[in-house]
């Protein structure tokens, strides 16, 4: 028989255990809701150095991790967007364009640009051929406008994949980061129709509109390699910009 002191200890220590699963089981839950939704990036971060940058929980993956061979791309400058590190970089347009170093490749290459939205719900899907020149393209991320009109503010998250064989997209190469759609006032729109082209690198770089700033940086060599300086990728300031075939 046990003791009245011993049914004591073993019922607080139960209580304990109880309370211990309570504790566990929601970050557990957390845990599995932040995993990336599409197989595809599973499988890559685990093979490839995906760099998780912490801003809001969102996944930022700028840079190939270096694992290229299986893709055919013999560059050392890699698969690399250009993009700050960071949660969501923003644009006033509804159609900002995504810039990307493409290394060269020894045999065509087949890319795929997937949009979602907050709720990971897909939203835009296209898909680039491109020859095995390497240089920076861009590709243009089309924003879905109904939506925009609804809110002020919306984030949505981009994948580029380089897809290295169609028969096994576990060994595509991805990067993803964050887009979000940031509406200007009226007022700003008219003063902006008015300014230079400096004058309006200077504002959109102000407010921090990344994909407005390079965009308009294109056409100005100093601006480029300012902006890309400014973010740790000044090796691509001389890299010519390249258009897919």
């Amino acid at each position: 028989m046990f003791s009245s002191k011993q049914i004591k200890k073993f019922l607080e220590f139960a209580s304990f255990i109880v309370s211990l699963g309570i504790v566990i089981s929601p970050t557990a839950i957390l845990a599995n809701n932040q995993q990336p939704v599409r197989q595809t990036n599973q499988q890559t971060n685990r093979n490839h150095n995906t760099t998780q940058i912490i801003n809001g929980g969102l996944p930022t993956n700028r840079r190939d991790g270096g694992s290229r061979g299986s893709c055919g791309f013999s560059e050392r400058l890699g698969f690399v967007a250009l993009v700050p590190e960071s949660g969501v970089n923003l644009s006033a347009s509804a159609s900002p364009k995504l810039y990307f170093h493409l290394p060269e490749t020894t045999r065509e290459q087949t890319l795929e640009l997937v949009l979602r939205d907050a709720a990971d719900r897909l939203v835009y899907e296209q898909f680039l051929t491109v020859s095995g020149k390497s240089g920076i393209m861009s590709v243009e991320i089309p924003l879905p406008t109904a939506q925009k009109s609804q809110r002020a503010e919306n984030n949505y998250h981009w994948y580029l994949s380089s897809i290295c064989d169609p028969q096994n997209r576990s060994q595509d190469i991805v990067l993803e980061g964050w887009i979000g759609h940031r509406q200007i006032s009226e007022a700003k729109q008219q003063k902006l129709a008015n300014l230079s082209a400096q004058e309006k690198f200077n504002f959109y770089k102000d407010q921090g509109f990344w994909h407005d700033s390079l965009e308009l940086a294109t056409q100005d060599r100093t601006q480029w390699s300012q902006l890309l300086t400014e973010i740790d990728l000044n090796e691509f300031s001389d890299v010519p910009l390249i258009a897919a075939e």
